[in-house]
């Protein structure tokens, strides 16, 4: 205490009242001002146990009352000789504190003993402050998480009902857009049917105008072979025709010559005819008048020879020319009959030739029709094949929008399903939290789920922990088996759907295997990656997780 000192008052006193308490302690109770005042007068006054006394307001300094004494020149040299700890001891002597020595260190022992309990206490209390403080902090955190859990369920909600909304509108449009396709499909179907139909037809009739084209080539070509044949024939036939024409023509000639001398021989002829005519006539009338005459004619010899010889003159030049005109009527005759043979030749070759330059023409004509039928057939065929690929084209892009309004469908059918699962996990999920709800506010040694009390400290591993903790993600922690099965009791009366409970007390997990955390690459543990509260610590199993995208595999060491 003497080596608190902080103020030595020597020849006065501290301007304080009389009555006022200014140290308290020691065995003596208190002490005011007075009785200080009698210290100060009365130096060797052994009232007070101590000199030190404790001015409460300088705590803890110390101020040290001396008293009025005089001291010889020696003795003040001696106590300025002394090192501090014989002043100290020399001190202590003076104000009486060496008898209480050993108090003062069973007091000093007691007093260490009190602060090491105070710091305890005061450390438990700062524990139970900080507990109370995180504990405050975990109930504003899961109040808020309950709270915005609750708007995420209401904006899902909201979302996932605009979601189907948009979908059923979805799949009416789509139905109605594939009950449009199905009947254009229906039209496109019936008018290929109608094209294949038609097609089919057009390929009947092209195959009997193939057919029909085959057989007339054919004649063609045989009526081809037999002119070919009869080429040489009808060749000789044009010769001989040409020949027989110039016969003709040099008989035509010729009977023209011989009419024009037939027609002079009858000329002569009739010329002679005429005159023999007259010359009888004559007779007949000389003869005539000689008769009725009475009177025979009577020639002369030479008269009579004259009349003979004329008479056997004309008889030789008419028996002549009556010989020539017998041969000349036979020739007439026999050129005549030559000549209509040679025409009825000629005719019967023109009428040959005609009939084969018609069947030719009509052979033309008729190959030419069957040419440009072929063509037309042709071309119809070549429109219709059109047709029917446009058809076919038609039908396969109809195929692929149906197959694809029915992909569509099977998506959206698919994201229904999901939608409906994600919903009913979310029920699920809302029931879960309702149910553990009740069961902490029943049952005090209900802590809450895993998933409540465990947050991954980033969210890239929110997939890979929830892996990892399997079917365990969603149990409900407790304090011990008596509450867990207080809990499982309370879900059976209630109907509640069944969980998994997990008690702290009697939870047994392997020691985390230290040198793990050296395996360095992408695992880590999953406890060093997570948040949790201290007292459910002991329910996690040594795992690790691979760092990189979200919900790597697990490696369970």
């Amino acid at each position: 205490m003497v080596g608190d000192l902080i103020y030595v008052l020597r020849g006065h006193r501290p301007s304080l009242e009389e009555d006022s308490v200014f140290w308290k302690g020691g065995r003596n109770g208190q002490f005011k001002i007075k009785e200080a005042h009698s210290l100060l007068a009365n130096p060797n006054d052994t009232a007070f146990p101590s000199r030190c006394i404790w001015v409460d307001r300088v705590p803890p300094k110390v101020t040290f009352f001396s008293w009025e004494a005089t001291w010889g020149k020696g003795d003040v040299e001696s106590i300025a000789s002394k090192n501090p700890k014989e002043l100290t001891g020399l001190l202590e002597q003076i104000s009486g504190s060496e008898d209480l020595k050993k108090d003062y260190e069973d007091l000093e022992e007691q007093k260490a003993r009190a602060e090491e309990k105070s710091a305890l206490v005061y450390q438990k209390k700062r524990t139970i402050v900080m507990e109370r403080k995180q504990k405050k902090e975990q109930k504003e955190e899961a109040e808020k998480h309950l709270r915005l859990q609750e708007q995420l369920k209401s904006l899902k909600k909201e979302h996932f009902l605009w979601k189907l909304l948009n979908i059923e509108k979805d799949i009416a449009k789509i139905n109605e857009d594939l009950e449009a396709e199905n009947k254009s499909r229906e039209d496109v179907i019936q008018e290929q049917e109608s094209c294949e139909r038609e097609a089919s037809k057009a390929k009947k009739e092209q195959a009997k105008y193939l057919k029909e084209i085959t057989q007339f080539e054919k004649k063609i070509s045989d009526k081809n072979n037999k002119l070919d044949k009869n080429q040489p024939e009808l060749l000789k036939l044009k010769e001989e025709m040409s020949r027989i024409n110039s016969k003709i023509k040099s008989s035509r000639k010729e009977l023209d010559k011989k009419r024009e001398e037939r027609r002079k021989h009858a000329y002569d002829i009739e010329k002679l005819r005429n005159d023999l005519q007259d010359v009888a006539k004559s007779l007949d009338d000389v003869n005539e008048k000689v008769q009725d005459g009475g009177v025979k004619l009577q020639l002369a010899d030479s008269q009579l020879k004259e009349y003979n010889r004329i008479k056997e003159d004309a008889g030789m030049k008419t028996a002549k020319l009556r010989d020539e005109k017998e041969l000349l009527d036979r020739q007439q005759h026999a050129d005549t009959e030559a000549r209509k043979n040679l025409e009825e030749n000629l005719q019967e070759l023109t009428n040959r030739k005609e009939e084969l330059d018609s069947q030719e023409e009509q052979m033309q004509t008729r190959l030419k029709n069957i040419l440009d039928a072929s063509v037309k057939h042709k071309k119809d065929l070549t429109q219709e094949k059109k047709d029917l690929r446009e058809m076919q084209d038609k039908l396969g892009a109809s195929r692929k929008k149906h197959q694809k309004y029915k992909l569509r469908i099977s998506e959206i059918e698919d994201q229904l399903r999901e939608l409906k699962a994600d919903r009913h996990e979310n029920e699920r999920d809302a029931r879960l939290s309702q149910a553990v709800e009740t069961l902490k506010r029943l049952f005090p040694g209900v802590h809450g789920r895993m998933t409540e009390l465990c947050r991954p400290t980033q969210k890239k591993y929110n997939l890979a922990v929830t892996v990892a903790m399997g079917k365990f993600m969603d149990a409900v922690v407790v304090e011990d088996e008596h509450t867990g099965k207080e809990c499982i009791k309370y879900l059976k009366e209630q109907r509640l759907p069944p969980q998994t409970f997990i008690p702290l007390q009697s939870v047994r997990v392997k020691p985390i295997v230290e040198k793990l955390r050296t395996l360095g690459g992408t695992a880590k543990l999953v406890f060093d990656v997570i948040q949790y509260p201290f007292l459910i610590r002991p329910i996690f199993p040594t795992l690790t997780i691979p760092e990189g995208a979200p919900g790597g595999d697990l490696q369970l060491l």
